[in-house]
C-alpha cells in the first residue's frame, strides 16, 4: 500500500500570516525587517513591497526644510539615471504643491536634496506621498497619511499658551510695583514730599505746578 509522505514543516507560518508580501516571498518580509533595524526610526515601508522611503515628522510647517534629506530605496534593481517622482494629496487638496520633488536613482536610491512641501493639507487632515518609479514597468508607491503640513507648523496647545501669558502677566505686574515702591523710597530720601497715592496730581507737591514759587517767576 502506499504511504502518503509529509513534506517539510512550514517554521514561517507566523510570519507569512500578518506579512504585506505574497507567501512566496517570505524572504523578503525578513529582508526589510532587517534593513529597518539598521536604521531604527529613519526608514518606513510604503505600500509598495519593495520600496522604503524616509520617514516624515508628524507634522510641519509650510515651505520648511525636511529635519533630514528625503530618500527612496528600492530593494529590487533598478537602472541608474531613472527619475524618481514625489507627488502629494488628499480628498482636501489632491495635488499638493512641491519644490525639488525629482531625483534620478543611483545604486537603488533617490536622494531629494531640500524637499519642500508648499501645499497645506488642510484642518486635522494629513498627506499622501506618492512615490512614482519611472522604471519599465512603472513602479508607484503610496506612503499614507504620512504628514500633516500647515502655515504655522507644530504649536503648544493653546492651554499652554494662556497659562503663559497670564504668567508673564503677573511677572510683569509684580515687577512693576516693586519698581515704583524703590523709586518712591528713593525720592523720599532725596527729601521730596511725596503721597502714598502716586496719581498725577501728586507730583505738583515736588514739581511745583500751581505753586506760589513758580507763580511768582512768571509774575510781570
Amino acid at each position: 500500500m502506499a504511504t502518503m509522505v509529509a513534506g517539510p514543516v512550514d517554521c514561517k507560518s507566523d510570519e507569512k500570516s500578518n506579512s504585506m508580501y505574497p507567501s512566496e516571498w517570505w524572504w523578503a518580509e525578513r529582508q526589510v525587517s532587517e534593513i529597518l533595524a539598521e536604521h531604527p526610526g529613519e526608514l518606513v515601508k510604503t505600500g509598495s513591497p519593495n520600496i522604503l522611503c524616509t520617514a516624515l515628522p508628524n507634522h510641519w510647517r509650510s515651505n520648511k526644510t525636511l529635519p533630514m534629506a528625503f530618500k527612496v530605496i528600492a530593494l529590487s534593481d533598478i537602472e541608474d539615471g531613472t527619475i524618481v517622482n514625489l507627488r502629494v494629496g488628499n480628498d482636501e487638496n489632491f495635488c499638493g504643491e512641491l519644490r525639488n520633488n525629482t531625483a534620478v536613482m543611483k545604486n537603488n536610491v533617490a536622494k531629494f536634496n531640500d524637499l519642500r512641501i508648499i501645499g497645506r493639507s488642510g484642518r486635522g487632515k494629513s498627506f499622501n506621498l506618492n512615490i512614482i518609479i519611472s522604471s519599465m514597468p512603472v513602479l508607484v508607491a503610496v506612503y499614507s497619511k504620512c504628514i500633516k503640513v500647515t502655515v504655522d507648523g507644530p504649536r503648544e496647545p493653546r492651554s499652554k499658551i494662556i497659562l503663559g501669558q497670564q504668567q508673564h502677566f503677573f511677572d510683569s505686574r509684580l515687577t512693576y510695583h516693586a519698581s515704583r515702591s524703590a523709586v518712591g523710597v528713593a525720592m523720599g530720601a532725596a527729601g521730596y514730599p511725596l503721597a502714598n497715592n502716586w496719581g498725577y496730581n501728586n507730583y505738583s507737591s515736588y514739581l511745583g505746578y500751581n505753586s506760589g514759587v513758580v507763580g511768582s517767576a512768571y509774575q510781570t
